[in-house]
């Protein structure tokens, strides 16, 4: 089976772009996981500007099973457990298809409910034998991860109500069928750009525009694709009900993993999908001083505008705060 085939069979789609500049001594590979939802669309821009900064970069993003725009299949629900095997199987068969004869160092980046997702495809990467000789990991980025407690969270408490009180699923996904037979996609995305769904950037300068674009189509194909609605929505619900305490990955990413490999977190300052009380309980159970060389956390500052959906319009500026926690972990 090829990539593409693979791809098809999870319903996903890969973005994927080969380094600015192959470093002849290394085959380094950097691998975003995305939140919910998981369009790659949203990721473009920020993937672009980290590789402008590390050119022996090749990029690969995985969005999530069954959110391929161009999927016309009776749909099927993906839940958590898929997430994490697909992208284990794509990594793995894009990996082992490697044409250069050094092993891939893999770099990682995971936002949101991706870091979840991230900690145990790792895991399953690592249990892999026969990837022994094909990959080294050397970075594990978690932004914004909601890796424990996600039902108590400011968002998690009110959609959880949603869920429990109202056919949501059910009415968005007819909504997003009727929306799509009466009006085009032209005339959706003026609706977009219209009610400021997506902000337009203050200062249009062609990185912020593009950001800008690749952000309204992604919003695009959520609104008008309605199996897409419905897996970004039923994804939500199960994330409400089986994102709890997780210990024991916890303990194993951050404890056994992160004596091993370079792991950085981050917290925007404000954040309604990360309870404070859960961020606090996660770095002391989990900040060790002295490795703190490998582990870091970072916390943002009320003033730097990040937000949970900084790779909606605020690409530019994460992709500078990213870049400089890669170079201070390396």
């Amino acid at each position: 089976m090829t990539i593409t085939e693979l791809a098809k069979q999870w319903q996903t789609v890969i973005h994927h772009k080969p380094p600015i500049e192959k470093d002849p001594t290394s085959n380094d590979l950097l691998i975003l996981i995305p939140g919910n939802p998981g369009l790659v669309n949203f990721y473009i821009c920020y993937l672009d500007l980290i590789q402008q900064q590390f050119p022996n970069f090749e990029i690969l993003c995985i969005s999530h099973a069954g959110c391929d725009p161009n999927s016309y299949e009776l749909f099927k629900f993906y839940g958590l457990k898929d997430q994490i095997v697909s992208k284990y199987e794509i990594i793995k068969k894009f990996v082992m298809d490697n044409e250069y004869s050094t092993k891939y160092n893999l770099y990682f980046l995971s936002h949101s409910v991706g870091c979840y997702i991230n900690q145990r495809m790792v895991k399953l990467l690592l249990d892999d034998m026969s990837l022994v000789s094909h990959v080294d990991i050397k970075y594990v980025g978690l932004i914004c991860p909601t890796i424990k407690d996600i039902s108590k969270s400011v968002s998690g408490v009110r959609i959880t109500k949603l869920f429990n009180y109202t056919p949501i699923i059910t009415v968005l996904s007819i909504l997003s069928s009727v929306l799509t037979r009466l009006l085009s996609d032209n005339y959706l995305l003026g609706i977009i750009e219209h009610y400021h769904i997506i902000k337009k950037p203050a200062l249009v300068d062609f990185v912020s525009q593009l950001n800008y674009t690749n952000s309204t189509l992604g919003a695009l194909n959520i609104v008008s694709k309605s199996h897409i609605v419905k897996q970004v929505l039923t994804l939500a619900c199960e994330e409400m009900k089986l994102i709890n305490e997780e210990k024991d990955i916890n303990d194993w990413f951050f404890h056994d993993l992160g004596s091993k490999v370079k792991v950085w977190v981050y917290f925007a300052d404000s954040d309604h999908w990360v309870n404070d009380k859960t961020r606090d309980e996660l770095i002391k159970d989990y900040y060790d001083e002295d490795n703190h060389n490998n582990i870091r956390f970072e916390l943002g500052k009320s003033d730097d505008g990040i937000t949970h959906s900084f790779c909606i319009d605020k690409s530019v500026e994460f992709a500078r705060i990213t870049t400089n926690a890669i170079r201070r972990l390396n």
